[in-house]
């Protein structure tokens, strides 16, 4: 199991593709591509000035391993996609749907807004805790507020938060995840990441 779908464990796709609208095997695979999707823009807006801590608070604020299908507000997920999106939010929706969905834009939409606070739930909970857990602290305390980009004030080789997103999809580095291929098919409107 890689990170990806760990991010997405206990969920059941039975029944998130009858809340969509969708084909079990189908909601599946998109499901990845959406969570990568979800994941390169919110390490995109990490490496933007003052957007390292905004993500933090949002995934300290929203830290929840409890956090289950039946209890997510898409309308809350709507606000999260559009702060991960910004005003790319409509182009990233098209884009996906292009390259993963056969054209269903409406697909697209209806899951990206129940994934969404499932994600964010979901690695806010793993930077509390374990390995990540000394992560967020220095980014709350300031140094990823300031005007001067992402990171400004880390000690020299301190990996940040985009550092630790983008690592979510290096369980293989000889295999092509879905972190990839939504960095490879978005590059154009968020930036190509910093993988490799």
């Amino acid at each position: 199991m890689d990170e990806i779908d760990q991010l997405l464990a206990g969920v059941s796709m039975d029944t998130l593709a009858t809340r969509v609208g969708g084909q079990p095997q189908a909601v599946a695979a998109l499901s990845r591509r959406l969570v990568g999707a979800l994941i390169v823009g919110m390490a995109a807006n990490a490496d933007q000035p003052g957007g390292e801590r905004s993500l933090a608070l949002a995934l300290q604020r929203h830290a929840d391993p409890e956090l289950t299908l039946d209890r997510v507000d898409p309308q809350q997920g709507l606000a999260i996609i559009r702060n991960v999106f910004g005003g790319n939010t409509d182009a990233v929706a098209h884009t996906l749907a292009r390259e993963f969905a056969g054209g269903d834009l409406a697909l697209v939409r209806r899951l990206g807004r129940l994934l969404a606070p499932l994600v964010l739930a979901r690695l806010g909970a793993r930077l509390r805790s374990g390995p990540n857990a000394d992560r967020l602290g220095p980014i709350l305390a300031g140094y990823g507020s300031t005007p001067h980009g992402r990171g400004a004030g880390r000690p020299h080789g301190e990996p940040g938060l985009s550092d630790f997103l983008l690592e979510l999809g290096d369980g293989d580095p000889d295999a092509t995840g879905p972190l990839d291929e939504s960095i490879e098919a978005l590059s154009g409107l968020l930036g190509e990441g910093r993988r490799g």
